[in-house]
Formats: structure tokens, sequence, C-alpha cells
């Protein structure tokens, strides 16, 4: 029969091989976790926009489009009588466990014969907060004249 100090020196000497299995094991855990939980892809927030005159007054069937720098495909919508539209947005996206990381640009153009063209640059580190949101809200005011 083993004495108890025989015992408790082979307790002593399993006890760092299990510690370090175990923080071996943790260490693999957060590696993956760091690394593994990542995705990439897209961000589509609605762009919501209200087209008027410079008196206030709503202007409808102004052609809203959003052009982003990372993707060939546009968003167009068209006002309505209340000067209203919709058009989706597009930007990068890197999903991490811990956050989500948002990278581009876009412009928005808007338009109607009769009036200026405007264009409104919509970057993503200046909007971060409204795209992870996934609604962004602009007011846009056209002025009356011809493109030249």
């Amino acid at each position: 029969m083993a004495s108890e100090s025989q015992l408790s020196d082979t307790t002593a000497k399993r006890r760092p091989a299990i510690v370090y299995l175990l923080g071996g094991v943790l260490a693999l855990f957060l590696i993956y976790c760091f690394l593994g939980f990542h995705g990439d892809g897209w961000v589509e927030p609605t762009i919501r926009v209200q087209v008027s005159e410079t008196d206030g007054s709503p202007i409808d069937e102004a052609t809203v489009t959003f052009i982003p720098d990372s993707t060939l495909m546009s968003s167009t919508g068209t006002t309505n009588g209340q000067g209203q539209a919709k058009v989706q947005g597009s930007f990068g996206a890197a999903f991490y466990l811990w956050h989500t990381y948002i990278s581009g640009r876009g412009i928005l153009r808007v338009e109607k014969p009769g009036y200026l063209p405007v264009e409104v640059v919509i970057d993503s580190v200046e909007r971060r907060r409204e795209i992870r949101d996934e609604l962004i809200e602009l007011d846009i005011t056209l002025k009356q004249g011809n493109p030249g």
C-alpha cells in the first residue's frame, strides 16, 4: 500500500501536465476565435432621401442613384409626391467576433430635368454608425437650372 507522501508526490507530478494541457486547449480556442470567427461580405443600408427645392417644396420624379466604389452594382430610385425616395447602399465589410469593420464609399446622385444635379459622397468612415444601423437619411436641395 502506498504511503501518503508517495500519493502527494504523484499528484504533484500530474497537476502540471493537466494545467499545461488545459492551457494549450484554451490557447487554441482563443486563436480559433480571433481568426476563425471572421467573414467578409457587404453591408447594405437603406438610404432614405428627401429631395426639395430651395423654397422647401418637395420635388417628385427626381432620380436618386447610389453608385458604390467597391462594386459594379448601383441602386436607383425615384422620388414620390412628397419628394422621398429610398435606395440601397453597398459597403464592404469584414465581420469579426468583436466588431464589424466597414470600408468604402459611394456617391449619391440626385437629378431631374430642369435642375442642377447634386452629388453627395457617402464615406463609410464618416457615417459608420448610420451604416451599421442600416439607415442613412439625407436631405437634398436641388436648384433650378440646366447643367452645362
